[in-house]
């Protein structure tokens, strides 16, 4: 049928001019729909009284509908009059409300389709007269409220009303009851919330992850977030207050009083996005290696030897272990390390998911291995009294320590002990077994020295240890000296395996990542090795040179040493991991799996996840430690001035081995011992305040 001529639009020189002063209109307000008296016409604008008593200056355009009608009123004076007219108005718009409530829309958009057409504009009187019977202003301002709010049957398009395609409305149907379905979902998540505030530990239902995660997104990103505004109106409408952006900070306290997060929740390996889990597909796959499986390559039993691994009593992937045995006048030495690429395949869901991992992340609230806890802690991990697969470095000294020959061998071997570095240091002073433990330390002298000869610069510096005890809600930070005889021991035997099996990688032709360091670019002397010396170690700092990661092999000065790559710590570095299946096929006569342009690649991607993990492990540190500083508020602290710059002296507080700062002083100098008092603390924000209190002693 055709359709009726179109509406003349309001306020232009198409539209004739509006009814007499004093005649009703239907305007726009925000997105409401607002019946109001019109006091003055003057084309363009118009002035007009609203039902709240407010005159508004609007223009034309934003008149829906001219109702054509006249508001009768009543009374003596001017203001008798405008106070008639106001209830008059306020009682039309009530009345025109409850009129467009009986309205169904499904039934006018039905009759406006049938009657007047769709996509084009229509004749709002001719639809009141089609549902109405006829046509009056009070029936077309209840169309008018009923029509113009959002919905799927019709829309305003600035000029009159169009009834929408039965296409275009079943889609925004199905897009309104998704709408509506978000609404019940947010008013329960929001439910369970108060609840869960209120002290009723009321379970998630499967559709509040999505809520969770908008308020997460602001917890971990703050002012960075993109999700600031919705996760405002979410926490408005959970603490029943005003909305606005949510702060990163208030965001996390929510989310630890609803439970979500804990009170020291690490958001820096949230941040950083890794994941805690193993996806299925990897666990199953794990599940279904064969532990006796063998290789297609021949090994070396060395399971007659005596193996000692030496770890922190905390560590639960166990790498590597060591053996001693007298020959003739000298020493073999054994530097067993765990065989992990004898079970990660490449090509399997594993060796995808480790790669991705690349390495493990030791945090003090919980470890995020590399590989799932089967192989890591289990197959793989040299524990005592199990055979396992290994790749063991055989080194044969003189008597006087002098390095006679070596092999690298693809082996079968078994731990006799699990020793901690305490039970090392025992056995060290004659205290504990095994006794040729004390036989290495010689041996792990003679290896130093030569390194400090050929150019090496060690550089000694205490190690945090953190240990929170979760039941209490308490924690322990203390500084470790990794120069204990323990721990220097097993330091030197790691360097001189993985220095041989780089030489060996590079005699060969194995495609390998290599770490090389030019020399540093200073003349000065590197610090002492026997203690720490904060102030040194700074400035020697400075002039490093950054270590390369490479695929040919080049001297590390650091080390001192003419070839080295890291080979002895398999089950939680995919560059050991890669090194181990490319020198163990070499041994054994097989093709490599990685050619140097994939291992190149490799590199690259591992060297760059190394540098997320270091980068979320200091985070962490410095998070614990200002935690620890934050009990210590107002207390004196000992520290040291680094250096002197011209606004701020840098100072090393000596409990934790942490840099603050405080305000230069004329008398300030580097190695200068400084009293200071912790005045403010923000652990999340990674800020800490101190002041200097008196004169500081000489340097």
């Amino acid at each position: 049928m055709t359709a009726p001529p179109d509406l003349p639009s309001i306020g232009t020189s198409r539209h004739p001019p509006l009814s007499p002063t004093r005649s009703l209109v239907e305007i726009r307000e925000d997105s409401a729909v607002r019946t109001a008296l019109i006091l003055d016409d003057s084309g363009k604008r118009l002035e007009l009284l609203t039902p709240d008593g407010r005159r508004v200056h609007v223009p034309a355009s934003r008149v829906i509908l001219d109702l054509e009608h006249e508001l009768a009123a009543e009374g003596s004076d001017e203001a008798e009059l405008l106070t008639a007219r106001l209830n008059g108005l306020r009682a039309w718009e009530r009345d025109a409300e409850e009129r467009a409530k009986t309205l169904s829309l499904p039934d006018l958009h039905r009759l406006a389709s049938e009657r007047l057409g769709t996509g084009r504009r229509f004749d709002l009187r001719a639809l009141a007269g089609e549902h109405f019977g006829a046509v009056s202003a009070a029936d077309c301002s209840a169309l008018t409220r009923s029509l113009t709010p959002k919905n799927p049957y019709f829309r305003f398009d600035g000029k009159g009303f169009v009834a929408r395609a039965s296409e275009e409305v079943a889609r925004l149907e199905e897009q309104q009851r998704e709408e509506e379905a978000l609404e019940r979902r947010r008013t329960e998540f929001v439910a369970t919330c108060r609840a869960r505030l209120d002290g009723d530990d009321q379970p998630w239902a499967d559709g509040d992850e999505s809520f969770l995660t908008v308020l997460r997104d602001v917890a971990l990103h703050g002012e960075r977030s993109k999700q600031r505004r919705p996760a405002g109106a979410l926490a408005a409408a959970i603490l029943d207050e005003s909305a606005g952006s949510l702060s990163g900070e208030r965001a996390l306290v929510l989310l630890v009083d609803l439970g979500v997060y804990s009170r020291h929740e690490n958001l820096s390996l949230l941040r950083a996005g890794i994941r805690l889990e193993f996806p299925t597909e990897v666990l199953e796959e794990t599940e279904r290696l064969d532990p006796t499986a063998l290789d297609p390559g021949e090994r070396v039993d060395l399971r007659d030897l005596e193996i000692v691994t030496i770890d922190d009593a905390s560590t639960i992937e166990i790498d590597d272990g060591l053996s001693l045995q007298r020959r003739g006048n000298g020493w073999r030495l054994g530097i067993h390390v765990a065989d992990a690429a004898h079970f990660v395949r490449p090509g399997t869901a594993l060796d995808d998911e480790a790669r991705q991992r690349s390495t493990t992340h030791y945090l003090p609230e919980r470890i995020v291995p590399m590989l799932p806890a089967r192989i890591g802690q289990d197959l793989a991990s040299l524990e005592p009294e199990v055979d396992r697969p290994a790749l063991s470095v055989m080194v044969d000294f003189t008597g006087s320590h002098e390095l006679e020959g070596f092999r690298v061998h693809a082996s079968w071997i078994r731990s006799r002990r699990r020793l901690t570095y305490e039970d090392c240091e025992a056995a060290l002073e004659g205290r504990g077994s095994p006794d040729w433990i004390r036989d290495l330390a010689p041996l792990a002298k003679v290896l130093e020295q030569e390194r400090l000869a050929a150019g090496a610069t060690p550089i000694r510096t205490p190690e945090l240890a953190i240990h929170l005890d979760e039941e209490n809600d308490d924690f322990e930070v203390r500084l470790v000296d990794p120069g204990r005889p323990a721990r220097h021991l097993v330091s030197e035997m790691m360097i001189l395996a993985n220095r041989l099996v780089a030489e060996t990688c590079s005699s060969r032709g194995v495609a390998a990542i290599y770490r090389s360091q030019q020399p540093a670019n200073t003349d000065q002397p590197p610090p002492p090795t026997d203690c720490y010396e904060p102030v040194s170690v700074n400035a020697f700092r400075r002039c490093l040179q950054r270590t390369e990661v490479l695929i040919e092999a080049r001297p590390h000065a650091g080390l001192g040493v003419n070839a080295y790559l890291q080979a002895t710590s398999p089950l939680r570095r995919y560059q050991d991991l890669v090194v181990h299946r490319n020198l163990k096929a070499a041994l054994q006569g097989q093709p490599q799996p990685h050619d140097r342009s994939e291992v190149q690649a490799l590199a690259v991607s591992t060297e760059e996840a190394g540098r997320r993990a270091r980068g979320v492990e200091n985070e962490v540190d410095v998070y614990w430690i200002l935690q620890d500083a934050a009990r210590r508020i107002g207390e004196l602290e000992e520290a040291v001035v680094l250096r002197v710059e011209s606004r701020r002296t840098v100072i090393e507080l000596a409990r934790w081995a942490h840099r603050s700062a405080v305000p230069t002083r004329p008398d300030h100098a580097p190695g200068q011992q400084l009293q200071v008092r912790i005045r403010a603390v923000h652990p999340r924000r990674g800020h800490l305040s101190v002041e200097q209190v008196g004169g500081g002693s000489e340097a």
